[in-house]
């Protein structure tokens, strides 16, 4: 599943690989998207995402499954999407570039996502001020919990619908 796309009604997720730092530069624009890629330019995108293209965590216990997040039309990149799975649970996050954003590309990036997730649970860590990743999420199917990280940051859970 890792190397397969994956269609959104809107999108299209295509396997990231180093390659695609320069469409998704724009990413570094933003504070929090830099820092949560854990880089501050295009040349240490370029190693991160090629680092991602391994698919698996160094000590090969979790997949690290990321996608660059297409136009479904005319296949230009919006933005990126990846998910962490480790057993039966996964995570997910998701940015995308400015010019993207508020047009629903997020949500039916991260539906089109959890759709091929095999996992029982899945979930998204979201800032509690970030009123538009709540939406994203909310319009995914995902449910906010009482759960909260020592940062602030608020758990949001999926669960298929034939989950036992």
């Amino acid at each position: 599943m890792s190397r397969v796309e994956i269609e959104g009604s809107r999108v299209v997720l295509v396997p990231l690989v180093a390659g695609d730092a320069e469409e998704l530069a724009g990413l570094l624009d933003d504070d929090y998207t830099r820092g949560a890629l854990g880089v501050g330019d295009l040349k240490a995108l370029r190693g991160r995402f090629a680092a991602w293209e391994r698919r698996r965590s160094p000590d090969g216990t979790e997949s690290w499954l990321n996608w660059v997040v297409r136009d479904r039309e005319d296949r230009r990149a919006l933005g990126w999407a990846q998910a962490t799975v480790g057993g039966a649970r996964a995570s997910v996050a998701y940015a995308l570039l400015d010019e993207a954003r508020g047009r629903g590309v997020a949500s039916d990036a991260v539906r089109a996502l959890t759709a091929c997730l095999d996992a029982r649970e899945i979930v998204a860590w979201i800032a509690p001020g970030n009123v538009a990743s709540q939406r994203v999420v909310r319009a995914a199917g995902f449910v906010e919990t009482e759960r909260r990280r020592a940062d602030g940051e608020v758990l949001w859970t999926w669960q298929p619908p034939c989950s036992p």
